[in-house]
């Protein structure tokens, strides 16, 4: 349940129907947790990396597919020196398709209808990768375009996918696709206080003493729990933040990079351009370029 997760680790918060978008993932860019209430199709067209999803943690390379319900922690990470691009639609759970009830079988099923050893990974033939990364190009060039009846253009494209998608599951069963399991990640309460303060703080300068000294505990105790609830140290979840942020404007505003340091919380522009290039692994003016000629985000 939505309730039980530290809302510090819930993304894209405004409402929407639907985004498609190529994420690209390179450097030295390592993604907490994080959980939101829509829905995700994630599909790897290039390169390599390994997917952690509540209690598993998958393989993945070029043509793998996961599906991600809402309210279900996850994240996405490279391999060692590696990179990969991704396609990824995420949806409203309602409202969005023009129809997720096919004679009476409900297309979110594979979002939904899950047994205990479910597996989020499908691994494509050859030819039906082929025609899923030719349709998810029609998919992306609807949407970016925006011509009018878009969104029913779109919802169509999705709706074809996700019966594919059920298709492959309803012949495969659970796809008995190799994984590994992992403790689920729960949070002690004293971790969610802190994840929380962060969300609310993490523009100004925080210190591991102001929080151990505001939650009444001992620093190396605060220190010591908070890696391994979340496996950063504070500082580097916070920067992480930042730059999360960060990327999310680049891609979405026009503000200068300048606006754009300040906003996430660095008033030293040099400092914050050393510091995305260390996470991202170019500079936020070639993040933004990279992302205005792709078409990205």
């Amino acid at each position: 349940m939505a309730n039980e997760l530290p809302y510090a680790l819930k993304t894209f918060r405004q409402e929407f129907d639907v985004r498609v978008f190529i994420d690209s993932n390179s450097g030295g860019w390592h993604m907490p947790m994080e959980w939101h209430t829509s829905l995700e199709v994630f599909m790897c067209l290039k390169g390599a990396g390994r997917y952690f999803i509540g209690d598993k943690v998958y393989e993945f390379e070029e043509g793998d597919i996961f599906v991600i319900g809402n309210n279900e922690l996850h994240k996405s990470e490279i391999l060692e020196n590696g990179a990969f691009d991704a396609f990824i639609i995420m949806f409203a759970p309602d409202g969005f398709l023009s129809n997720r009830y096919i004679k009476g079988k409900d297309l979110l099923d594979i979002f939904y209808g899950r047994t205990e050893h479910f597996c989020h990974k499908y691994s494509p033939p050859l030819e039906k990768r082929q025609i899923y990364e030719s349709v998810s190009r029609i998919v992306l060039k609807e949407y970016e375009e925006k011509k009018e009846n878009y969104v029913t253009g779109v919802s169509s494209l999705v709706t074809w996918f996700l019966i594919e998608l059920n298709r492959a599951y309803n012949v495969d069963g659970d796809l008995e696709v190799s994984y590994e399991t992992n403790e689920r990640l729960k949070h002690k309460k004293i971790i969610s206080e802190v994840l929380n303060f962060v969300e609310e703080n993490y523009k100004a300068d925080i210190s591991l003493k102001e929080l151990a000294d505001k939650l009444y505990v001992n620093q190396a105790y605060l220190s010591r729990e908070f890696k391994k609830n979340t496996g950063y140290s504070m500082m580097k979840f916070i920067t992480n933040k930042r730059i999360r942020e960060a990327r999310e404007l680049l891609r979405n505003s026009d503000i200068s990079i300048s606006e754009v340091a300040i906003t996430v919380g660095y008033n030293n522009i040099t400092h914050f351009h050393t510091m995305f290039k260390k996470e991202i692994g170019i500079s936020p003016k070639e993040f933004r370029k990279q992302i205005r000629g792709t078409g990205q985000g």
